[in-house]
Formats: structure tokens, sequence, C-alpha cells
């Protein structure tokens, strides 16, 4: 008993921190990526956070959108696919934040692939956008 405790208290620390060490820098990332566009539009440091740290925060009504839209009665395939679409537009913290809890519960096995892709691919269009904005605007 002594040595199975022994081992789970040497591997839990391990995995928190390497789930730290890995993920969190992708869930700032998130935020920093939806920021720094409504900076570029707005010229504005108080703006450009407000409306980052909103916006990124629809990105969990995203993730599951089919389960709300079936709540909300809305039935059809367009909408769905619609917003099946807009979920890739924001970049998605949510989709990182259930990745790191399934790292902390069942280790590096654990992580869904799917949506550790659907996280990294929602992080390319604004990204790509920001980027674009950044090198045509005149300061």
């Amino acid at each position: 008993m002594a040595i199975l405790l022994g081992i789970e208290g040497g591997i839990f620390p391990m995995q928190f921190f390497l789930t730290m060490l890995l993920f969190l820098p992708l869930l700032l990332l998130t935020y920093y990526v939806t920021i720094v566009l409504f900076l570029i539009l707005t010229d504005s440091y108080l703006a450009g956070a407000l409306l980052g740290w909103i916006v990124t925060g629809f990105s969990s009504l995203f993730l599951n959108i089919e389960k709300v839209l079936t709540t909300i009665g809305i039935n059809s395939e367009t909408i769905h696919t619609t917003m099946d679409v807009l979920s890739f537009l924001i970049p998605s913290s949510a989709a990182i934040q259930q990745v790191m809890q399934a790292a902390y519960g069942g280790g590096f096995t654990a992580i869904d692939g799917s949506l550790l892709a659907f996280a990294l691919a929602t992080f390319l269009p604004m990204t790509a956008l920001s980027y674009y904005l950044y090198l045509n605007k005149e300061f």
C-alpha cells in the first residue's frame, strides 16, 4: 500500500504541472487573440479587453450549440450548420478548459483529441485576421 501511495503521490504533481505547462498558455492565448483583435479594431485598451473577454465567454455556448438550439426549439438544419461554422470563428476557451479537466481527472490518455483539434482550429481565423489588420492598419 505504501508503494502504491508513493507512486500516486509522485505521478499526480507531474501530471498537474505538465497540464498547466502545456494548456494554460493555450487558455491565455484564447483571450489574448480576441483582445488583440478588438484592440486593433477599437484603438481602446478598455474596449478591447472587455469585448475580448465577453466574446471569448461565448465559446462555451458555441461548444454545446446543438443542445442549446434543441432546448430553445430550433430544429432547422440550416441554423445548426450556421452555428457550427460560427463556432470556429471565436477562439474556444471552453474547449481548452474541458481538455485541462480531462487531463487533471484521467491523465493525458483521457484527453479528447478531436476537442483539442477543435480548440486549436478556432485560433486560426482570429489570429489571421488580427495579423492582417495589424499589418494593414496605419498607426
